[in-house]
């Protein structure tokens, strides 16, 4: 499933008193991705460590707004068959993306 972000970090925070922002760790991912030094990231922790709120309210905003494209795919949503939901996750996001600059011009 590709992951619309239901708010931004700095209205979440404002409104939900369990979200703790991380917005410069997104912005340390961020970096990283715009020297070069990866051009993926992978979140491994514990269950109920914060890592898709984390994804969701901070990272993917941060990098959508950098023009990077995110497909999001959380694998425990996903157990029964998580092969088909990654290629259907990446394929329906670089459909999206194709869209957007058909569009665009």
């Amino acid at each position: 499933m590709v992951s619309t972000p239901r708010t931004s970090s700095a209205l979440v925070s404002a409104t939900d008193s369990w979200h703790f922002p991380r917005l410069e760790l997104a912005q340390a991912y961020l970096r990283m991705f715009a020297i070069g030094l990866t051009s993926a990231r992978a979140i491994f922790a514990k269950r109920r460590m914060g890592k898709s709120e984390f994804l969701e309210q901070d990272l993917i905003p941060a990098v959508q707004a950098a023009g990077y494209h995110t497909p999001y795919l959380n694998l425990w949503d996903a157990r029964e068959a998580p092969t088909t939901a990654l290629v259907s996750s990446s394929s329906r996001r670089w459909r999206r993306a194709a869209s957007l600059r058909c569009w665009n011009g």
